[in-house]
């Protein structure tokens, strides 16, 4: 802010961006002192995917008992549940 005038004229930096450039550095700050509760945040964040994998595979595995009576009844509706079942990698 002491040099906004020099930064205007010269190199024609505005009020606006010298404001977005402290926020910016304030919420650096803000982060830059917190890195462990952010670690803590991610490792739960982990395990509560593990377990909701899990309950969708359980229950995944009860919608394939009921879905096997289609087999027969409708077999493009039965393959096309098979189809939409299989995991696909990125």
């Amino acid at each position: 802010e002491e040099n906004l005038e020099v930064l205007t004229t010269e190199y024609g930096v505005t009020a606006g961006q010298v404001d977005d450039l402290k926020a910016d550095l304030d919420g650096f700050l803000a982060l830059n002192g917190q890195p462990r509760a952010y670690r803590v945040a991610s490792v739960q964040a982990t395990k509560d995917l593990e377990l909701l994998f899990a309950e969708a595979k359980v229950a995944l595995e009860k919608l394939d008992k009921v879905m096997s009576i289609f087999k027969r009844r409708d077999v493009n509706f039965y393959n096309g549940y098979l189809a939409a079942r299989v995991i696909v990698d990125n």
